[in-house]
């Protein structure tokens, strides 16, 4: 365990007990009956979320024993993943978690939880849309600004037009002049027809750019408005999944996975795939968002349900991550894999080495890769920082490709 610096690693080892303690004596209220439940599980947060400080931001997995070690001593029943995820969010967000229960009818720390997730994402969807129909106003203005410099320009080239002719009249009046006076009058003319020609046409090319900047100005506008519809529409699916009962992005708070689905992974990862395998030919977990990167010619999104379609070629895969779709999107893998189907893969996922699909991947790749760091996953602005480590599986013949490339982020391991 890495102590913070304000401590000495005895006071650390005693803080820690003593915080077990409190979040033991907590989960006894909430087993004593319901109406200590809440208090019980907000005293069981606020233990969690102490004993996470006296551990260094970086050693979820220390922190995790910790729980893991205090549970083991319940007399009880141990919370869920779920549960000990509403609680600590309850006790470090307690403004959240008191709008949340005077909103809802919910009776159990879950219920508030998830109800508060159907607030955030109904507000933040409102927020969105209410930032698309700004940009969107803001968008026509700039329009409407590039059609009236465009209107100037062209009225001021018809202008200059129009003392150019003026010029050339005057210099031919000049020509056909009979005395020095009418030539200089003539002269004067076309000298101050030229100055006005050249001021208009100089006023025309600056309405022509402040034309051009106010189209690119609205295209960034309507860019804006696109990408806030694109995130009310995700906190919108949010609210709906919350409703349904679904896990949602940020529903665990510092556990073990956020169960949600629509995370991707970051170029630099995508691209060592890429060089092992030669290119990639499927996704069959996949969106358009993610496919900016992937760039796979075929990919399956969740309508697409991947699940039933037919796998072949190389394939990268970062499956979904819920309890349910991760071992069937592994099993399936690792079944096209073992057909001949699937000639290389590279599978990116949660070293969750306690599971049966770690131990079937595991089993049967050729190579796999332990990344010296977290891989921090991202969908549109938003950036999922993970609590455990993750594994690069590879199948396929070249397991001294995939080890030089991906050596360069972890711990590689090739299978005997």
């Amino acid at each position: 365990m890495n102590a913070p610096a304000s401590f000495g690693h005895n006071e650390v080892t005693v803080r820690l007990g003593l915080l077990a303690d409190d979040a033991r004596n907590a989960l006894a209220r909430v087993e004593s009956g319901e109406t200590t439940a809440l208090e019980g599980w907000l005293a069981y947060g606020a233990a969690l979320n102490e004993g996470r400080k006296q551990f260094h931001p970086d050693d979820d997995k220390g922190f995790g024993g910790w729980v893991a070690d205090l549970h083991r001593q319940l007399v009880g029943v141990e919370p869920n993943d779920h549960e000990r995820a509403a609680a600590m969010w309850a006790a470090a967000f307690p403004e959240q978690f008191e709008i949340a229960k005077a909103d809802c009818g919910a009776r159990t720390v879950r219920g508030i939880h998830k109800h508060w997730g159907i607030i955030d994402a109904e507000r933040k969807a409102a927020e969105k849309r209410a930032e698309a129909e700004a940009a969107r106003a803001k968008a026509e203005a700039e329009r409407k600004a590039a059609d009236e410099a465009r209107r100037k320009a062209e009225a001021d080239r018809e202008e200059a037009k129009a003392r150019a002719e003026a010029e050339a009249a005057a210099l031919r009046a000049e020509k056909e002049a009979k005395d020095a006076e009418q030539r200089r009058a003539a002269l004067a003319q076309a000298e101050a027809a030229k100055a006005a020609r050249a001021e208009l046409e100089r006023q025309a090319k600056e309405a022509d750019a402040i034309a051009q900047a106010a189209e690119k100005a609205a295209k960034a506008s309507e860019k804006a408005a696109d990408t806030a519809d694109k995130s009310a529409k995700r906190e919108e699916k949010k609210a709906d999944k919350a409703k349904k009962g679904e896990a949602v992005s940020g529903d665990n708070y510092r556990t073990v996975t956020t169960g949600e689905n629509e995370w991707y992974t970051p170029a630099e990862f995508v691209d060592l795939a890429r060089a092992v395998m030669g290119d990639i030919d499927l996704d069959p977990a996949s969106c358009g968002e993610a496919n900016q990167i992937v760039k796979a010619p075929v990919y399956y999104t969740e309508a697409d349900n991947g699940l039933s379609r037919e796998w072949s070629g190389r394939v990268w895969l970062n499956p979904p991550y819920s309890r349910d779709l991760m071992p069937a999107f592994c099993e399936k893998l690792a079944a096209h894999v073992d057909a001949g189907d699937v000639t290389a893969a590279i599978l990116v996922s949660h070293n969750n080495t306690e599971t049966n699909w770690f131990h079937r991947l595991a089993s049967s790749c050729a190579a796999a890769c332990f990344p010296s760091r977290r891989i921090r996953f991202y969908r549109g602005e938003e950036v999922a920082a993970p609590v455990n480590g993750q594994v690069f599986f590879y199948f396929g013949q070249d397991a001294d490709a995939f080890k030089r490339e991906f050596a360069r982020v972890g711990w590689v391991v090739v299978s005997a």
